[in-house]
């Protein structure tokens, strides 16, 4: 099952993208976004409910904020609640991206593997990029903004990935 076809448009000429669903259960459920910026989360936000659907797409514009919500989780026993997939900008204030992951990696292995994290970031710095690659618990680095093509990778790596152990 392809989530992503390709099709011309007779009338342009230009390739257009789309997904096609088959069987929901398999598709993400739940989407964490973690941006300062409330335009890119809305915008993200969109993309996502757009194009995947899932159950549930949470936004934080800053990380201490994400922690209390998935520590809350985590209190509460709320394993189908934890995020599938987390999308994660770099930069921002109080506590950066870096942090967040820092801290992310002392929640619970039983739930912290369940989610697919990636760097969604517009930093363009290459020390950014090698610090992210050395990050096991990081599944990828995307550069604003985020395209169809960037959804493809994101859902087709999940799709082909288990939880993390």
């Amino acid at each position: 099952m392809g989530l992503f076809r390709q099709r011309v448009s007779p009338a342009s000429g230009l390739s257009l993208q789309f997904i096609y669903r088959q069987n929901k259960s398999d598709m993400i459920k739940n989407v964490l976004l973690i941006d300062d910026d409330p335009f890119c989360n809305r915008m993200n936000g969109f993309v996502l409910e757009r194009y995947v659907a899932p159950d549930a797409i949470v936004t934080f514009e800053n990380a201490m904020d994400a922690l209390k919500y998935l520590r809350g989780l985590i209190i509460k026993g709320d394993i189908g609640s934890f995020p599938d997939v987390l999308l994660l900008d770099l930069h921002m204030s109080y506590m950066d991206g870096w942090g967040f992951l820092d801290e992310f990696g002392k929640l619970p292995a039983s739930f912290r593997t369940r989610a697919q994290v990636f760097i969604l970031t517009s930093s363009i710095q290459p020390a950014d990029k090698e610090r992210a690659k050395l990050r096991t618990d990081v599944s990828g680095y995307i550069e604003k903004p985020f395209t169809l093509a960037e959804l493809e990778y994101v859902v087709s790596y999940c799709g082909g990935h288990q939880p993390r152990s």
